[in-house]
């Protein structure tokens, strides 16, 4: 099977933070990736809304439904900590593709987003191959609920808050 252009970006990408951002990187792809393509979500070369390629530190999944299309991004962090966020995005299939609504997987409802990984203040050196596991497995245990939010907009305990419903 021959890698996309995309693939081998983000490749070269995580190779930039190092072993441990590959293993945390690598677990993604193979325990997260997979239920979601089961669930009609395809990863995406370039931004079906804006044309842009994705960048190398994000993975972006897409899906049809109905007049709408739904997103899943999964953005590394910036700096190669080995930390991702997960957004969960619908917008209109034709332009100017507005938003109908997008909210973020967390692990408490109080939250607005969440990096999943390695804390900021944690050391590198002992963040560990069993603490990137545990991090996918918490991720994964949420996936049921996050494909509910994009089909129905129903809001459950790992979705984030509406900002705007609070202005």
């Amino acid at each position: 099977m021959v890698a996309s252009k995309h693939q081998l970006r983000f490749s070269r990408w995580c190779q930039l933070g190092g072993p441990r951002l590959r293993l945390l990187a690598d677990r993604v792809e193979t325990d997260l990736l997979p239920a979601w393509a089961t669930s009609g979500f395809s990863r995406c070369e370039t931004d079906p809304v804006f044309g842009e390629p994705v960048p190398g530190g994000e993975i972006l999944l897409s899906r049809a439904m109905g007049d709408d299309v739904a997103f899943i991004s999964i953005m590394f962090d910036k700096y190669h900590r080995p930390a991702f966020q997960i957004a969960l995005i619908r917008r209109k299939a034709k332009p100017p593709h507005d938003m109908v609504f997008s909210g973020n997987l967390v692990s408490s409802p109080k939250r607005y987003y969440q990096f999943w990984g390695k804390p900021w203040w944690w050391p590198g050196r002992f963040w560990s191959a069993a603490m990137a596991r545990r991090t996918v497995a918490q991720v994964a245990a949420r996936q049921a609920e996050a494909l509910a939010f994009l089909e129905t907009s129903a809001r459950g305990r790992s979705i984030s808050r509406d900002w705007r419903a609070e202005q």
